[in-house]
């Protein structure tokens, strides 16, 4: 356990430290200074003393400079940490001494983790600034018994208020990020600690609070913690155990059971004294293991590669700290720091992995540091792919007659405008089209921007099989670039099929520009990879349309591009990069853009129609964010507030929501980045609507499925990984089980009743069948496309505003489709559900139903949707999801009204600009790539001038010649454009709101 405890005496913390122990190690406490900052001032020669303790406590260096006011200067703080009671035990009890060691290289371990986490605050240019020092003075003073004189070996850790800023001077230390790391740093001793006691041969079982040895009984760890029984004695007194009080009554109840410490100790008579208690009680302890053990590297080994395979299926570089937390985060065996560099370093002289450095926000100092970091080759070896399929897809079709005729007949036909070349239309026919089409639009009232026309024949006249539409949130994109090429494209003869990352919305966008056919990108892919799709649409030529691109991880685009490009389809991506990324890893989206693909821009936002709410949004805009600016602007318009508490935020958000009409609420998005705090408004508000009658009392508890978020790798290592529970539920989504077993047919659900960890298998029972149980390897897991799912009593009453998790075909449903509890049959235990369009839909409650409450959302599913109203709890310690990513999502849904609740605006608006939610590319960003991006302005200020120039720039020399008469037909046809002064404001209200 660790504790950190602000320090409000100098001469007495020192005395007290300096002289516990005294007489227990001959004649003198085992103290020593520790850190790079007491390193630097000479002190990590000198001994620990009563007057040099003091003196630094006090602020005085050992120059006699003074930190702080000598009057005023807080001393320092005490991190406390103690070790597992049974590892006290067998060091102090059964008197192996090499367990002190390895609790003081624990100790320093997580004094070095804090230190390279240590800040001061400074002046720069005018502003007080939070820095990193990396500077620690701290003097560690190890003591052996608690208060009640029973074994505790814990070590104080004295850290000074004095540390060496980044610009030579000493100054106070900022303890903000001390207290954050507390839980942390207690992890890190006890992973290190574990993992020194593993190797010399101490058997450990992991507990709530860390671990415990196995060779010391329940019974002795009882037996010797006295000062436990004490306190949990005292918070008896009041009801209370340590599982269900506060810390701040624990920290009470130990106060008021706090007896002084006796200064003088003797370890023989102690030593004699617990050995007699334990023989008392029937236990005789071991003095040590008969011999130490070594981890078996083959295994160690293996669990790092997993646990690295684990997380790039998310991130394409991930931090080596992230991969020593998580491999520590589970019941098995611990692993050093030390083990795990040895690991790495073993993978990248295979060149399995590779070196990298990443800045990344930091929760505990709230800053941007540099970590290291690493990338596995596959994930490189995937981006090339996809660049690589990328370039080829793009590379121009020359005409045959191309050098075979006169110079001059040549430059004739290439300049003309007409010339096709492998486009879906030639530039002028292209432009032709676009043309009428505006002017229609024109008509009804609706105006285009030059980039949205630029945008359209660009794509359309590109000779290339790939292209890219890059939109701000409500540029329009789908209403009039996507729907006027789908038009056209079909006119060549093209086949249009729409496909986004789910089937409500790959549904929507086939309505909305009226393709062909429509499925789920994933659909695409494995009709694609089957040959179920391209034996259906034969040798017609197709144009994929993929909306939302930009949640394509870098794997899913590598694959759609290799089965676009092997069938000669035609790719158009469209997508806003700076909106959430995709939950795979990398940002395919942005680095097709970074590099060579013709990428059309659209940077005029239509969808807000409240002038200030546009002008919020814009400064959100990550490309070029200017948050202060957007803070203060929420701020000035009443549209922030700040409450502490976050049940009273929850109340307040849920009230706001159910103060609306029914019809209000349609239009009304409540938004919240963590799947924690939607419940929490999902809950409330329900309490809230059957408190004004408007909902009846729960009518029927229905047993609902919640998708866990679990790695592919994981699901392979069945019961031997840490993953799986009893009790959850998983659902097959193949059929290729079907063969060996015809109940094991996909859709049907099996809920976990035994992992089998020595087969590495589950026993699970049929949630359709309870009297079918099967056993299921990790391999059949993968094979079968199984997910898993945690399964909730969810209460349901008529009125009921719902969403369905996950689509079935058979009656009709789609994810994430919403729908209203319209009746509930306690007798059939039927639930009767009426969707937006009408369609009712009946389900058998007696089933795990995959369903959900639709009143909140989370910020990921409420991207891609626009509403009037939009209610936004923007946390400033939600440090994992809220970035500026997420803020500018959350407020770009909303077209007239934006109300924003958070724990602190400036905490928020600090993250906000420090976090950008970016992923990283497994291959370093080409900052000299010939990026093909057209439209594009740095200048954020310019965003809503629409009278934008094509840019065009590239290396391919064959595309040039063609470049030229893009460029010319632009030229030419610029003043026929209906987007000119007059009209500017008019297409700024038009009414295309769709991203």
């Amino acid at each position: 356990m660790m504790n950190v405890t602000a320090l409000t005496s100098a001469g007495g913390a020192a005395g007290y430290l300096t002289q516990d122990n005294y007489y227990l190690e001959k004649g003198e406490a085992s103290a020593q200074f520790y850190g790079k900052g007491a390193k630097e001032l000479g002190l990590t020669e000198q001994a620990v003393t009563n007057e040099n303790v003091t003196a630094l406590l006090k602020g005085q260096l050992p120059s006699g400079t003074q930190v702080g006011k000598p009057d005023n200067h807080r001393p320092g703080w005490d991190a406390t940490f103690s070790a597992p009671k049974s590892v006290s035990i067998q060091a102090l009890v059964a008197g192996d001494e090499r367990i002190q060691t390895a609790h003081d290289q624990a100790v320093k371990i997580a004094l070095d983790h804090y230190e390279n986490h240590l800040t001061t605050r400074q002046r720069v240019d005018g502003k007080i600034e939070k820095q990193i020092t990396g500077s620690l003075v701290a003097a560690t003073f190890q003591h052996q018994t608690s208060r009640n004189l029973d074994p505790q070996l814990h070590t104080h850790a004295v850290v000074m208020n004095i540390t060496q800023g980044q610009n030579g001077d000493w100054r106070s230390v900022s303890s903000e990020s001390l207290y954050r790391m507390q839980r942390e740093l207690d992890q890190v001793y006890k992973t290190e600690l574990e993992a020194r006691l593993n190797a010399l041969g101490y058997r450990t079982e992991k507990t709530e609070q860390g671990f415990e040895l196995k060779s010391v009984p329940e019974s002795a760890r009882q037996a010797f913690s006295t000062r436990s029984s004490q306190v949990e004695a005292e918070l008896a007194k009041h009801n209370l155990t340590r599982q269900d009080s506060t810390a701040e009554q624990r920290q009470t109840a130990t106060l008021k059971t706090r007896q002084a410490k006796p200064t003088e100790q003797n370890r023989e008579i102690l030593q004699r004294g617990w050995r007699q208690q334990a023989k008392d009680i029937g236990w005789q302890p071991e003095l040590k293991p008969e011999q130490e053990i070594s981890q078996n590297q083959k295994l160690l080994s293996a669990r790092v590669e997993h646990t690295i395979a684990v997380l790039t299926e998310k991130d394409a570089v991930i931090s080596e700290h992230a991969i020593y937390r998580h491999l520590n985060g589970s019941d098995q065996t611990a692993v050093s720091k030390q083990q795990l560099a040895d690991n790495l370093n073993q993978l990248k002289s295979e060149d399995k992995l590779h070196s990298r450095e990443i800045s990344a926000f930091d929760r505990h100092t709230r800053l941007n540091l540099i970590e290291p970091a690493i990338v596995t080759e596959q994930g490189r070896q995937l981006e090339t792919q996809m660049l690589s399929t990328a370039d080829r897809m793009n590379q121009p079709q020359s005409p045959s007659w191309l050098g075979k005729i006169s110079p001059s007949l040549e430059k004739l036909a290439l300049n003309s405008g007409y010339f096709k070349g492998g486009a879906i239309t030639s530039p002028k026919a292209a432009a032709k089209q676009i043309d009428t089409k505006i002017a229609l639009a024109a008509l009804k009232g609706h105006h285009w921007t030059a980039e949205q026309r630029q945008a359209a024949i660009g794509i359309l006249s590109h000779r290339g099989n790939l292209t890219q539409l890059q939109g701000y949130a409500g540029t329009a994109k789908t209403s009039s670039v996507l729907a006027s090429i789908r038009d056209i494209a079909q006119r060549e003869g093209y086949t249009v099929v729409a496909i986004a990352p789910s089937h409500a919305a790959s549904q929507q966008l086939q309505k909305d520009i009226q393709a062909d056919r429509a499925l789920t990108t994933s659909g695409y892919l494995a009709q694609m990879q089957s040959g179920q799709l391209s034996k259906e649409l034969g040798n017609s030529k197709v144009l994929v349309i993929h909306d939302e691109a930009g949640l394509a991880s870098t794997a899913q685009m590598r694959d759609l591009l290799v089965q676009t490009e092997k069938n000669g389809h035609r790719l158009l991506n469209s997508g806003d990069r700076y909106q959430k990324a995709s939950i795979g890893a990398g940002s395919a989206f942005g680095q097709l853009m970074d590099h060579k693909v013709p990428t059309y821009e659209l940077t005029t936002i239509f969808r807000q129609k409240d002038a200030d709410l546009k002008q919020v949004v814009e400064h959100s805009l990550p490309s070029a964010p200017k948050v202060q600016e957007a803070m203060r602007l929420l701020n000035e318009k009443g549209r922030i507030q700040q409450i502490k508490s976050s049940e009273e935020r929850i109340n307040l958000l849920a009230g706001q929501y159910t103060q609306l009409t029914p019809e209000q609420r349609q239009k009304t998005l409540l938004i919240d980045p963590t799947r924690k705090g939607v419940d929490a408004l999902n809950a409330t508000i329900r309490e809230q609507l059957q408190e004004k009658s408007e909902l009846p009392p729960n009518q029927m508890t229905v047993k609902t499925l919640h998708s866990q978020d679990i790695a592919k790798v994981d699901l392979e290592k069945g019961a031997v990984g840490s993953v799986f529970t009893v009790g959850q539920v998983i659902t097959l989504n193949s059929q290729s089980l079907k063969h060996q077993d015809k109940d094991l047919v996909k859709g049907t659900k099996w809920q976990i009743i035994q992992l089998n960890r020595d087969s590495n298998s589950l026993n699970v029972q049929s949630m359709q069948q309870p009297d079918l149980v099967k056993t299921l390897s990790g391999k059949e897991l993968i094979k079968t496309h199984a997910s898993v799912s945690e399964l909730r009593d969810t209460p349901l009453s008529v009125g009921d505003e719902v969403r369905f998790t996950a689509s079935d075909s058979s009656k009709g449903i789609l994810t994430n489709e919403a729908a209203t509890v319209k009746g509930i049959d306690p007798q059939t235990g039927e639930v009767h559900l009426s969707k937006a369009n009408g369609q009712t839909v009946t389900l058998d409650s007696k089933q795990a139903l995959n369903l959900d409450y639709n009143y909140a959302k989370t910020t990921f599913s409420s991207q891609g949707q626009t509403a009037e109203r939009v209610l936004y709890h923007a946390q400033s310690t939600s440090t994992n999801l809220m970035n500026q990513r997420d803020f500018y999502v959350g407020l770009s849904r909303a077209t007239t009204e934006i109300t924003v609740v958070t724990d602190s605006k400036r905490d928020l608006s600090d993250l906000i600009e420090k976090s950008t939610g970016e992923k990283h590319s497994a291959l370093e960003k080409d900052t000299n790539s010939n990026s093909q991006t057209l439209s594009r302005e740095n200048d954020s200020q310019s965003k809503s001038n629409t009278d934008k120039s094509i840019e065009f720039s590239t290396s391919k020399d064959s595309d040039d010649k063609f470049h030229s008469q893009s460029e010319s037909v632009s030229k030419e046809t610029e003043d026929r454009t209906s987007v000119d002064s007059a009209t500017r404001e008019e297409a700024k209200s038009a009414d295309m709101d769709r991203d």
